[in-house]
């Protein structure tokens, strides 16, 4: 919730050999979205965007459009803000299976449905929680404040 410290979740990343496919479905992934984890993001010191949202098996289907506006806001804020894409589903249980089975992260964050997305103060805390769509300068609006 606002004003709740973001869980330091441990989340993939392409750090240890995983490619982009194996931790995202978005049809361009931004590599960036894929560097740290959200505890080694919230570490840095640094405003977060934390975006949960599965563009290809996402029941709402309304993931692909927000993580449109996660990247184009990425585009002008990366450089000041720390960015990361989880997918909120076991992707290898979605893909071999069809079943989709929350991860570990998702479980921790409290998310009932996707897509969500969390922008958390330099401090851990968590600043504002966009559920569904909403666009980019709703997303700008709340992290334009934590900027330095």
């Amino acid at each position: 919730a606002v004003g709740e410290p973001a869980p330091a979740s441990q989340t993939p990343t392409t750090n240890y050999g995983a490619t982009l496919d194996a931790v995202s479905t978005m049809l361009e992934p931004v590599p960036a979205f894929y560097e740290q984890t959200v505890a080694e993001a919230l570490a840095t010191g640094r405003p977060l965007v934390v975006a949960f949202a599965t563009p290809a098996f996402c029941v709402s289907r309304m993931c692909g459009p927000v993580m449109d506006v996660v990247a184009a806001v990425h585009r002008d804020y990366g450089d000041r803000t720390r960015f990361v894409h989880v997918e909120p589903h076991d992707l290898e249980s979605a893909r071999t299976t069809g079943r989709l089975k929350l991860t570990t992260a998702a479980n921790e964050w409290r998310l009932p449905t996707e897509p969500w997305v969390f922008v958390v103060g330099a401090d851990g805390i968590v600043r504002a929680r966009f559920e569904g769509l909403f666009g980019a300068d709703e997303l700008v609006a709340a992290l334009k404040p934590l900027l330095n």
